[in-house]
């Protein structure tokens, strides 16, 4: 195994570079952007993934841990190991609908009812269920980007959204800058959207 512990590649640019049979210990990646990369055999005891970019990584036979996982900025995509038993957080929160978690702990109601119920093919699921089809009904949640990554080091970063809906509903995606100002609004049916440098996204459900 080749020795290159406490090796520094913040910030560097490592795309879809090869690592094979080598000691990584106590080297930092921070701010790194290793995606499509391969570590094969790689010892990343004690190494630094803070707000690195892993995705499209192959992760799968290295002794990387959850925290390091968790540090970096992306790991959308990656090849990791099943232990590890993680996917990246939901920046809209509930939006895949927990039965546990009412609806205005994360949502704000404008219009109409809506209510959480389960579903009926499998009771371990639920679903947002609209009360009234002539009144309809808008519920919105603003999501706070700002911590979320360094627009400086990341200048043209990609933040991905999707969802599964069905007929006659609509998503609003508004970019609000920390000043409170919308940049750009976008309506969509099926939910897909590329923002730049933005420090919140307001995200308007109408059923």
């Amino acid at each position: 195994m080749s020795e290159m512990q406490q090796t520094n590649f913040e910030r560097t640019r490592c795309v879809n570079i090869g690592f094979h049979a080598v000691n990584l210990s106590y080297s930092t990646f921070s701010y790194a952007n290793a995606k499509y990369s391969r570590f094969s055999i790689v010892d990343f005891n004690q190494v630094n993934f803070s707000f690195a970019n892993l995705q499209n990584s192959d992760l799968l036979h290295t002794n990387m841990v959850a925290e390091q996982l968790r540090s970096a900025i992306s790991f959308r995509n990656a090849r990791i190991n099943k232990t590890l038993n993680m996917s990246e957080s939901n920046l809209i929160q509930n939006g895949d609908v927990n039965c546990h978690i009412p609806l205005f702990k994360y949502w704000t109601l404008q219009l109409g009812q809506i209510n959480i119920e389960i579903s009926k093919e499998n009771k371990s699921n639920c679903y947002f269920a609209l009360q009234s089809y002539d009144i309809g009904a808008i519920m919105f949640q603003n999501v706070d980007i700002s911590n979320k990554w360094d627009c400086d080091s990341w200048p043209r970063s990609e933040i991905v959204l999707s969802a599964n809906m069905s007929m006659n509903v609509s998503i609003e995606l508004r970019q609000i800058d920390d000043r409170h100002q919308i940049h750009s609004r976008k309506y969509l049916s099926k939910l897909y959207m590329i923002l730049y440098n933005s420090n919140y996204i307001f995200c308007s459900m109408s059923l």
